[in-house]
């Protein structure tokens, strides 16, 4: 609006409220409630009893709508009521902490998966391998447990037959169809880090057999200390060798689907898809 235009808008108001009338519509005064959400309860069981207290890492409501999951760094899963921070079960299973959780469609079983230890005993490994239990939240007995490679950092169900879904640190998603024990890594059939590494240093290799004499003896040193050694060889002597040969002794240039470690999953209700959040961004 213009400033006339603002001041007959102004004029008509005042008019209204000098006559008499209480309200103009638009521009009354609504009477409501203060917001009534509260502190409900409090639980505090996965703190511990040491000076720092410990992590609480993942929470999911149950199907029920009473009770809660909740996992942390102390190794234990615990469902408790939510009106006041009861405990009902806890799952003490795991070896190291639990990262994620997620609640089954039937209402019966909680997937949980985080860092493990290859022997039970030694809790303080630093979680070298990856846990994946499903267990029962209402007795809190084991029904299945997956150990992988790898550290599992993300949980979540698929809309199919028992199939649930393991995000891993390399990268990967596992599909666990843990009725049966099936399990397939997606994307499938991709290549592992490892897998990548060894591609990429053969073709350095085979790059560095096509030069002569003094080139290939200093381009063949940089390769065996590593990528950076490479990389600063190329930098500091560009005229040594073509696009070609850069591009098979640049070991960071990706062809390959890798964006880091899996942090989250969600489930896409249509054609069995499912979304990855990886820590590469």
């Amino acid at each position: 609006l213009d400033d006339a235009e603002k001041k007959r808008w102004q004029d008509a108001i005042e008019k209204a409220l000098y006559s008499g009338i209480k309200w103009v519509v638009g521009c009354e005064i609504v009477a409501t409630e203060c917001c009534d959400y509260k502190l409900e309860s409090v639980f505090l069981l996965h703190r511990g009893y040491g000076l720092i207290p410990l992590r609480v890492n993942t929470v999911q409501v149950l199907t029920d709508t009473i009770h809660a999951v909740s996992c942390g760094d102390d190794s234990l899963c615990w469902v408790w009521r939510i009106c006041d921070g009861e405990p009902t079960q806890v799952f003490p299973d795991h070896t190291g902490p639990v990262l994620s959780v997620a609640v089954l469609h039937d209402a019966t079983y909680i997937l949980s998966v985080g860092l493990g230890c290859p022997k039970p005993e030694q809790k303080d490994c630093g979680g070298v391998i990856g846990e994946a239990f499903i267990w029962d939240w209402r007795w809190g007995f084991r029904a299945q447990l997956l150990v992988q490679d790898h550290p599992v950092l993300a949980a979540g169900e698929l809309d199919a037959w028992r199939m649930v879904l393991l995000g891993n640190v390399d990268g990967f998603t596992t599909a666990w169809q843990w009725f049966n024990g099936n399990t397939l890594k997606l994307p499938y059939n991709a290549r592992k880090v490892d897998e990548i590494r060894g591609f990429a240093r053969a073709k350095a290799e085979e790059a560095v057999d096509g030069f002569d004499g003094w080139k290939r003896l200093v381009i063949k040193e940089a390769v065996d200390k590593g990528e950076a050694a490479a990389r600063l060889v190329l930098a500091a002597n560009p005229h040594l060798v073509t696009t070609a040969t850069a591009l098979a002794l640049a070991w960071d240039i990706s062809v390959w689907n890798d964006f880091g470690a899996v942090k989250a999953i969600a489930y896409v209700p249509t054609n069995l898809r499912f979304v990855t959040a990886h820590g590469c961004g």
